[in-house]
């Protein structure tokens, strides 16, 4: 029998840059801790249009969020 983690997230994080890269990391981060295969899964992408347009982070923002 194989097993594999699944990463739930809100759909709503895909909505503003910084909180998308939040949680990829997140994602990285348990996929390398459990070692074992990974799937990342969005929630509620049903809903995703009663949160708003996109929008893209400033690039400042977004590169104090990576380093």
């Amino acid at each position: 029998m194989q097993l594999a983690a699944v990463h739930l997230s809100d759909a709503h994080y895909i909505t503003d840059a910084s909180k998308f890269i939040s949680v990829v990391l997140l994602a990285l981060r348990a996929m390398m801790q459990l070692e074992m295969p990974h799937v990342n899964v969005l929630s509620k992408v049903d809903l995703l249009s009663t949160y708003g347009e996109l929008r893209e982070s400033p690039p400042t923002l977004v590169l104090t969020v990576l380093t």
